[in-house]
């Protein structure tokens, strides 16, 4: 593959502009596409009913994947807070890039209220709206828009007091909160919302600790001041920080994730019992267990170049765009392969009834073996690599200025 015509740097902050990027950042972006397209591959093509993970039971192989996959969320939080610091940096006006923030995280809402339903699904169904991740995303970027005008330090702790200390909010519960429930599903308690008497509002993903990780990400791109070595061993001292901080909240397995671990029959359904923390909503646990891996790899980036890391690069340039396509693109495999093997597609024009679940009368032989999955989440991610480097080439070195918010 030939790298990306875009100028990428490992220099501080005061170099970056819109041609010119950090290649670690996107690479870590891009590692996090990667995750995405393996997931959502499962989700359409695994033949293993989508529900908790049952240490007890689930094939250690199957667990350890579905986990990996669990790393991509965070990554695109926090690496959108850095995104944040680095256009502010680069155009050096709160009011641009407040104003900035705030477009792009409404832009993202409307996105994944009504186009995401759309690709992923072939429907909409107007009174049932369900969030995802760019829901999450679009609202802590409007709240980040306001943020930016404190302190960088100010911001980046409230960040860690947020994903911290989030957890101790669980006994709050919004069926208890009277005419402030909404606002409390919207913010921590995953449920439903109801909008007057016609719209269901679906709330999988709540906001408050994706805003804690963009605001720690956020208060992260002020390392990009310093320079490459002595950023490098910040990076990764933070990220084994984050790491040790895990390790020990979750060994005394009283504060951090509503779901404990325990000791099981084996050593290793042991060790998967103590990596099982809950991702939705994230808890203290789940959130330093994949932070810490993540910063540890933006460092492991720095100064990294080959035509591998490359191809993540051009991955990470371009993740809104990513996140659109291989929904399209897989739903379609999806399709395509129920076709071939003769198969109902039913499901896959149907929006579920849960918003974590599948289309209607799904059954396991419509899916088929993990390593087969993975094979065509590899052949999918090949295919949007080369149209991802075409949008990139568009984006940022001949499109029009409002591309930018795409």
């Amino acid at each position: 593959m030939n790298s990306l015509p875009l100028k990428f740097a490992s220099s501080p902050v005061g170099t970056v502009s819109a041609a010119r990027r950090i290649a670690a950042i996107d690479m870590l972006r891009g590692w996090a596409v990667v995750l995405m397209i393996f997931d959502t591959t499962l989700y359409y093509l695994d033949d293993t009913p989508i529900g908790p993970m049952e240490i007890a039971k689930i094939r250690p192989t199957l667990f350890f994947t579905q986990w990996l996959l669990l790393f991509c969320p965070p990554i695109f939080a926090l690496l959108a807070g850095t995104g944040a610091y680095l256009r502010l940096a680069a155009e050096r006006s709160k009011r641009t890039v407040s104003g900035f923030l705030a477009t792009r995280g409404l832009i993202l809402v409307v996105i994944d209220l009504f186009i995401v339903p759309l690709l992923k699904w072939f429907h909409f169904d107007l009174q049932r709206l369900s969030t995802g991740p760019l829901w999450a995303l679009g609202w802590s970027m409007v709240a980040l828009g306001c943020l930016i005008w404190l302190r960088v330090g100010t911001v980046a702790v409230a960040g860690l007091l947020i994903v911290a200390s989030h957890n101790a909010l669980d006994g709050i519960h919004a069926g208890s909160l009277g005419a402030l429930s909404g606002l409390w599903t919207v913010l921590h308690e995953p449920g439903t919302v109801r909008v007057g008497e016609w719209l269901a509002l679906e709330v999988t993903w709540p906001l408050l600790p994706w805003l804690g990780v963009m605001a720690c990400g956020y208060g992260l791109g002020e390392l990009y001041r310093i320079p490459g070595d002595q950023r490098r061993m910040m990076l990764a001292g933070v990220g084994s920080n984050l790491l040790l901080m895990f390790l020990i909240l979750r060994s005394f397995n009283f504060y951090g994730d509503p779901a404990g671990w325990s000791r099981q029959a084996t050593l290793l359904r042991s060790v998967m019992s103590f990596v099982n923390c809950t991702a939705q909503p994230p808890s203290a646990c789940y959130l330093l267990m994949t932070l810490g891996p993540a910063v540890l790899f933006l460092a492991w980036f720095e100064g990294r170049r080959s035509w591998r890391l490359d191809g993540l690069a051009a991955l990470g340039c371009v993740p809104l765009y990513c996140y659109l396509a291989h929904w399209l693109m897989l739903h379609a495999l999806a399709i395509g392969l129920a076709v071939m093997r003769g198969q109902p597609t039913l499901w896959l024009f149907q929006v579920p009834e849960k918003p974590t679940g599948r289309g209607f009368n799904w059954q396991p032989a419509f899916g088929v073996e993990l390593t087969i999955a993975m094979l065509l989440g590899l052949a999918a991610m090949v295919v949007l690599y080369f149209s991802a480097r075409r949008y990139a080439q568009l984006k940022f070195l001949r499109g029009p200025r409002w591309i930018s918010y795409f």
